[in-house]
């Protein structure tokens, strides 16, 4: 993962979601999402859609209550190990949903009582997104990526409790990236099948290829290819077998791919 911006951590966090149904019962999933920026500076939260829309899991009785994002603070040099959920307001934040793929955004979040010192590390959208191009002229089946999220559940945490950073999972390409894999059992679009070890928590999970080729200089690499995001962790598929649960895993998972991101925040400044 050589010459990836150490603070990328810093934009990966957690977030945390109420969902109520008409006779109130609710439940309460953690996911994992990242910041990116525009380029007039605009702060977007992405994480996948079925962790911001009930219906894709829960069914249409349900509907969203609250929505909390886990901030880090700021000593006004650098980020610190110090952390926690800040309530989003949904009435004065703009929430959009891809029609066909599992992405969803919060565009410029509005946080209720955000103490100042709460922050948050943006990725540039413009220069960290792998376009169609990029797919069809740097990316290949078998290539390495990682995805970095929250795997575990509210009472099963996998990642560093004391600074609550993501952690790294290492994947391969197994579907060929140039086209969007196609199978009934995914049920949104604009996905790539990985093998790697994604479980609850990671979805939503950011997607980076790693830098391969030679660095531009005194040899020009045509194959070379700087880290680069290419999606979003969505899922991944079990196996059905007589075995313990923890167990039950095809070693399959799938992401959603960066046009699918790319598409959904067309338009916005």
């Amino acid at each position: 993962m050589s010459g990836i911006n150490p603070l990328l951590v810093f934009a990966i966090t957690q977030v945390r979601l109420v969902f109520r149904d008409g006779i109130g019962n609710t439940r309460s999933p953690l996911g994992t999402g990242f910041f990116l920026r525009t380029e007039a500076g605009t702060p977007i939260f992405i994480t996948n859609r079925h962790n911001l829309d009930p219906s894709l899991k829960l069914g249409s009785d349900y509907s969203l209550i609250s929505a909390s994002i886990l901030l880090r603070r700021h000593d006004g040099t650098k980020f610190i190990a110090t952390t926690q959920f800040v309530d989003v307001d949904l009435s004065a934040t703009q929430i959009i949903h891809s029609r066909h793929a599992d992405v969803s955004a919060l565009v410029a979040p509005s946080f209720i009582a955000r103490p100042p010192e709460y922050q948050f590390y943006t990725i540039n959208r413009q220069n960290s997104l792998a376009d169609q191009t990029f797919f069809e002229t740097k990316v290949f089946v078998m290539d390495l990526v990682s995805f970095l999220g929250y795997p575990g559940t509210a009472s099963s945490q996998w990642w560093d409790l004391t600074w609550n950073t993501p952690i790294a999972r290492l994947a391969s390409l197994a579907s060929w990236p140039h086209v969007p894999f196609s199978n009934p059992q995914i049920p949104t679009t604009e996905v790539t099948l990985v093998s790697g070890l994604s479980f609850s928590g990671s979805s939503g999970s950011l997607v980076i290829l790693h830098e391969k080729g030679i660095a531009p200089g005194a040899i020009v690499d045509p194959m070379y290819a700087p880290p680069t995001i290419i999606g979003i962790m969505s899922g991944h598929w079990w196996e059905s077998s007589a075995e313990p649960q923890m167990f039950r895993h095809s070693g399959l998972s799938y992401y959603t791919r960066s046009t699918a991101i790319i598409e959904l925040l067309a338009g916005i400044p």
